[in-house]
């Protein structure tokens, strides 16, 4: 190599024909630009006015600076890239309107009553319903019942038995379905049991009540026939 840098014979080599500087002034002003750019500082002030001012005298020392400041410019742009960033356009930040809560409205205060000034109620009145012993429809079955057990038990001879059961007959059904058909063999049992009286008085009651009754020819086959009552009116 023979030291010289090819960036500045590259600048230099359209300017020599006009100028025709020499080996030497080439030589010369390449040690003074290397100087210039690679010297950590100037050893005074004086020196360095003196050397530029031996420098710019001669006729081509004004192209040899341009080319200086040529070539800083381009070295500067070439070692280091362009360090500036295009920011981005800073987007203002609106903090959201927040709806302030309605403030909850106090409740009311709940009145505090006591005991002691609560009315009192009344006493309520239990209506207690009593069943009867038996519907209605059991009613006539119970009648059915109790004059089927005294027929039997008078067909067997157990006249008294067969009475208690038409006298129990009387206290739970004295207005029953089957009243009449009860007095009539009242009056056939207390003849029957030589009750001629009772019967005769029993026979008379009945006839007296139930003029159109088809049960006046039972008392008529009686004891009780021979009677007032029962002589007189006989069967109908």
């Amino acid at each position: 190599m023979n030291g010289r840098d090819p960036m500045l014979e590259e600048l230099f080599a359209p300017l020599s024909g006009e100028y025709g500087p020499t080996d030497n002034d080439r030589r010369d002003m390449d040690a003074r630009i290397r100087a210039r750019l690679y010297a950590p500082a100037l050893a005074s002030a004086a020196g360095e006015s003196k050397a530029w001012a031996g420098l710019l005298s001669r006729p081509w020392a004004w192209i040899g600076f341009g080319a200086l400041l040529l070539t800083g410019a381009v070295a500067t742009m070439t070692a280091s890239p362009s360090s500036k960033v295009e920011s981005a356009p800073q987007v203002p930040v609106v903090a959201p309107n927040v709806a302030a809560a309605p403030s909850a409205e106090p409740s009311p205060s709940v009145p505090v009553v006591s005991i002691d000034a609560l009315p009192t109620a009344a006493p309520v009145k239990r209506t207690v319903t009593v069943k009867s012993a038996a519907p209605a429809e059991d009613a006539l079955a119970r009648e059915t019942r109790l004059l089927g057990r005294s027929n039997l038990a008078a067909n067997a001879g157990e006249l008294g038995e067969a009475l208690r059961l038409l006298d129990e007959h009387a206290r739970e059904f004295p207005q029953g379905v089957l009243a009449d058909e009860r007095a009539v063999e009242r009056v056939v049992l207390l003849c029957r049991m030589g009750r001629k009286t009772e019967a005769s008085r029993e026979a008379d009651a009945f006839l007296a009540t139930h003029r159109g009754s088809p049960l006046r020819a039972r008392v008529a086959s009686t004891c009780a026939a021979s009677s007032g009552t029962a002589s007189t009116e006989g069967t109908p």
